[in-house]
């Protein structure tokens, strides 16, 4: 089984992407649509690339 990459101790999350633009493909559902949901949340300006509505 290979290791899974890991995220250095001295890295910090950021509080906010406000000022940040996002392009969020599969939107309309699923991980697009939750990590659209995330991103708007912390203040991201976010665009939406969907199929259906």
């Amino acid at each position: 089984m290979a290791a899974l990459p890991t995220i250095p101790k001295n890295w910090n999350k950021p509080d906010s992407l406000t000022g940040r633009h996002f392009l969020i493909t599969g939107a309309s559902s699923g991980l697009g649509l939750e990590v659209a949901r995330a991103a708007i949340a912390a203040g991201a300006d976010v665009t939406l690339a969907v199929r259906n509505i």
